[in-house]
C-alpha cells in the first residue's frame, strides 16, 4: 500500500476518544489499548509496559500517553534523590510534603527527608517515640525525640507548659492548618542558649494567654537563632514575639492581632523581610507593630519590604515602629509603614533620630528620607487583606538597588521596572 494512503487511514484514528487510551483506534491490530505504530510510519514509539522502556525514561505511561516517561502517578517511586517528586511524568524537586510518600516531609532544598530522621507530632497523638505510625501529642515530646526534623500534622497541638528548645538544632515543618498553642497562661515557645538553631516553616502559633507572656520568647543569654518562614503568629494576648538575644530571622510571615503588640526586639540581631505586621496592639498596650528598646552597634539589623499597618497602642505610642536606644544609625528600606493608629504626638516611625526609613511609604504623618512617599498604599481590604491594589502608589517605587527576589507569596520581584514597597509585589 502506498505510504501516503496508509498514513491517511491511520490519522483519523488519532482523533477518536477511548476509555483507556486517547490514541485507541478500534479495529487496528492493537485495539487492546496497547497500540504501537506500524513499521514504516513516522511517529513516536509507543510502549506496552515497562519492559519496553529504559532509563532515564524507564516507566510506560500505560494509563495515559502509552509512551516511555520518567515516572507516573501510579509509579512515583521511580523518582528519588534530589528530584523525588513526580510532576507531569517528570522527576522534579518536591514542593509539597505530600509528594514525599515515605516521610511526608519535603525539605527546603527540594529533597525528601528520611523518615527515620523525623519526629512526628499530631493532635491526640499517644506515641512516645514520635514515629509516623504513632505520633507524639506535643511539640515538647517531638523535640525531645532527638531527631533533626519535627513534622506537625494538621490540627491544634497544645500543652500545659512552655515548649523550650534549649541549645538544640531542629527544623520544624507543618502541614496546612497546623497550630501550636498552650492550654494555660504562659509563653508558648521559648528558644534559648548557645547552639540553639531553630527553623520553623508554615506553622501557626496562636491562642496564647496572659498579657505579660510573649507567644514566642528568646530570653537573655547566649546567642540562639530562630528563623521563621511562612509562619503566622496571631491572636495572642501578650506580644507576638520577644527577642532579647541572638538572631531573629523572619521571612514571608504574618504577625497579626496580638493584643500587647507585634514584636519587641532588644539587643538581638534581626533580619525581617516580606512580612505582614498588622493589627497588633490595643488601647492600653505599650507596643504597636514593632518596638526596638535597644539596637546594638554591630550585627545584622535589616527590616526591608514589610507591611506594617493598622497597629495601635496607648496614647503617644509610636505605633508603627518605635526605636528607643539606637547605638548606631539604622535605615529600614522599602517598607510600608502606614495607617497605624497614633495620638498625642505618637508617630508611624519615631523614638530616635538614628532610626530612619528610605524608599518607604510612611504616613499619614510625613517622614523625611531618600525616596520616601506619604500616600495611601491602597490595600485590598483593611480588615483582612493587606495586599496592594494594582493602582497603588507603592508600585514600582521601592529601592532600585534592592536584591530581594520574592514577595510574601513567593511572587518574583520586580514585576515591573522596580519592585513595589511593602511585603506584596503586585502581580498582573
Amino acid at each position: 500500500m502506498d505510504r501516503r494512503i496508509l498514513l491517511l487511514a491511520v490519522l483519523p484514528c488519532l482523533w477518536l476518544a477511548a476509555a483507556c487510551n486517547p490514541r485507541y483506534c478500534a479495529g487496528n491490530p492493537y485495539d487492546d489499548c496497547r497500540k504501537t505504530w506500524d513499521a514504516g510510519i513516522d511517529g513516536p514509539e509507543l510502549c506496552k509496559g515497562n519492559g519496553d522502556c529504559a532509563a532515564p525514561t524507564g516507566v510506560c505511561d500505560i494509563a495515559g500517553t502509552m509512551m516511555c516517561v520518567q515516572c507516573t502517578t501510579a509509579e512515583p517511586g521511580a523518582c528519588s534523590g534530589p528530584t523525588p517528586a513526580c510532576v507531569s511524568n517528570q522527576c522534579q524537586k518536591c514542593t509539597a510534603h505530600a509528594q514525599c510518600m515515605a516521610s511526608n516531609v519535603c525539605l527546603p532544598d527540594g529533597s525528601c527527608a528520611d523518615e527515620q530522621q523525623v519526629a512526628y507530632v499530631a493532635n491526640g497523638g499517644m506515641g512516645n517515640v514520635c514515629t509516623k505510625a504513632s505520633p507524639c501529642g506535643t511539640l515538647d515530646s517531638g523535640v525531645k525525640a532527638g531527631k533533626p526534623f519535627v513534622k506537625m500534622a494538621t490540627g491544634t497541638v497544645s500543652d500545659n507548659k512552655t515548649t523550650t528548645i534549649d541549645g538544640k538544632s531542629v527544623t520544624i515543618f507543618a502541614d496546612p492548618g497546623a497550630q501550636l498553642s498552650r492550654a494555660n497562661a504562659g509563653v508558648i515557645l521559648q528558644i534559648q542558649n548557645d547552639s540553639a538553631d531553630v527553623k520553623i516553616f508554615d506553622l501557626e502559633i496562636t491562642g496564647g494567654t496572659g498579657a505579660a507572656n510573649a507567644a514566642i520568647s528568646i530570653p537573655n543569654g547566649g546567642a540562639p537563632k530562630l528563623t521563621l518562614t511562612r509562619v503566622t503568629v496571631d491572636i495572642n494576648q501578650g506580644v507576638g514575639i520577644s527577642a532579647n538575644a541572638g538572631t531573629l530571622t523572619i521571612a514571608q510571615s504574618t504577625v497579626r492581632g496580638n493584643t500587647n503588640g507585634g514584636l519587641s526586639i532588644s539587643g538581638a540581631e534581626f533580619d525581617i523581610s516580606n512580612s505582614f505586621i498588622v493589627q497588633n496592639g490595643a488601647v492600653l498596650s505599650l507596643i504597636g507593630g514593632i518596638d526596638f528598646p535597644q539596637i546594638s552597634a554591630t550585627g545584622m539589623h535589616r527590616l526591608d519590604f514589610n507591611t506594617i499597618a493598622s497597629n495601635g497602642g496607648n496614647m503617644s505610642v509610636n505605633s508603627g515602629i518605635n526605636c528607643s536606644t539606637v547605638v548606631a544609625p539604622v535605615s529600614f528600606n522599602s517598607n510600608i509603614i502606614y495607617g497605624n493608629v497614633v495620638s498625642a504626638g505618637g508617630k508611624q516611625l519615631g523614638g530616635s533620630a538614628m532610626c530612619t526609613a528610605i524608599h518607604s511609604d510612611v504616613g499619614p504623618d510625613p517622614s523625611a528620607g531618600t525616596g520616601n512617599i506619604n500616600m495611601d498604599p491602597m490595600f485590598v481590604n483593611l480588615q483582612n487583606n493587606f495586599h496592594l491594589m494594582s493602582t497603588s502608589p507603592a508600585k514600582d517605587v521601592a529601592d532600585p538597588a534592592a536584591t530581594i527576589a520574592e514577595d510574601i507569596d513567593g511572587d518574583l520581584r520586580p514585576q515591573g521596572l522596580r519592585s513595589d514597597m511593602g511585603a506584596d509585589e503586585i502581580k498582573p
